[in-house]
């Protein structure tokens, strides 16, 4: 198979993002069953921590659960990585605002000007707070509680 240009692997990303990311399929307090429905089996796994990271449209996906909760997702966090060098490339911000808003369970996410940076942009929302790092390049999504 003929590996895909960089303007087509954004296509089918954006295009992947978009037919998932809805405010109604929200990702924080789904089971591990509705995480892998949604991003595929699981790549790897850890029990303690109970986590699950898989792949899919080019993004990693790192789901770590609460057991305490009966196992939903209480986190979650998203980067791009490379598979064959395992570098991380940087999320675009038309991505991070996809991400963002299918995981706003119809809540608004509201960037934190006092606590974002130039390393790390910060949001929150009732019930819930993320964070981009500009140098490690992961979306990590969680539960406040």
């Amino acid at each position: 198979m003929k590996p895909l240009l960089p303007s087509q692997k954004m296509k089918t990303l954006i295009t992947f993002l978009l037919l998932c990311a809805s405010p109604a399929l929200a990702r924080l307090g789904e089971t591990r069953e509705q995480c892998e429905a949604r991003y595929g089996k699981a790549v790897a796994g850890q029990s303690d921590p109970p986590a699950s990271m898989h792949e899919k449209a080019g993004l990693f996906i790192i789901c770590k659960y609460d057991s305490a909760e009966g196992g939903k997702c209480r986190g979650i966090v998203f980067n791009r990585t490379d598979p064959v060098s395992r570098k991380k490339d940087p999320l675009m911000k038309v991505e991070i605002e996809i991400l963002l808003k299918a995981s706003s369970e119809g809540g608004e996410w509201v960037k934190d000007s006092i606590f974002s940076s130039t390393d790390e942009d910060i949001w929150r929302r009732e019930g819930a707070k993320a964070s981009y790092s500009h140098l490690t390049h992961d979306l990590v999504i969680i539960h406040k509680d």
